[in-house]
């Protein structure tokens, strides 16, 4: 998720999705998005996921809640900021409630289109995001806290060959590659 995408977005778009406990042993989850243009150069996006998980030692439900920001500082350049909300609603293990808890995040975002500045590199662009700024620290019932998430470091590429094709790679603790 880098919301300095979001300005480049030229419509609304939403999303969902549900896989219910009957597909996936005991898993159910939901997902849900949403992108909205507010001018020219800015968009806000938000997302819902929900996960929960039961067997017979374990009982789980989970939230995530993200809102974002972006805006374009021209042709080349878009600025993104997402807060992020976390709570595991409910924990039980082999019948005791082990409670909840929850976090509250941000990441900074950042997306350069280098074929505006250097005609020969036209459909690349770069991204970064830095994940977790400061860390992210879970807070439980008793207000105890918990380093959860460390800060990260995203780092991103995208070429665009054409119009029906596009190359990607991502560099966070692992290379990950794509293509469409």
């Amino acid at each position: 998720w880098n919301a300095a995408g979001l300005p480049r977005l030229q419509r609304q778009e939403f999303l969902g999705g549900y896989i219910p406990t009957q597909y996936v042993s005991g898993l159910s989850n939901g997902y849900g998005a949403a992108t909205i243009p507010i001018g020219e150069n800015q968009a806000i996006g938000a997302d819902v996921f929900y996960d929960s998980f039961s067997d017979s030692e374990l009982e789980f439900t989970g939230l995530a809640v993200r809102a974002a920001y972006g805006y374009a500082l021209g042709r080349s350049l878009s600025l993104g900021l997402t807060g992020k909300f976390y709570s595991p609603i409910n924990v039980t293990l082999d019948g005791v409630e082990r409670g909840s808890g929850r976090a509250i995040g941000f990441d900074a975002s950042t997306i350069l289109d280098v074929g505006p500045l250097v005609k020969s590199l036209d459909g690349l662009r770069l991204g970064l995001v830095v994940r977790d700024i400061g860390g992210t620290n879970l807070v439980h019932d008793e207000n105890t806290e918990k380093d959860w998430l460390a800060q990260e470091f995203v780092y991103g590429a995208s070429y665009r060959l054409g119009d029906s094709f596009l190359l990607t790679t991502q560099l966070d603790d692992r290379l990950h590659l794509g293509a469409e």
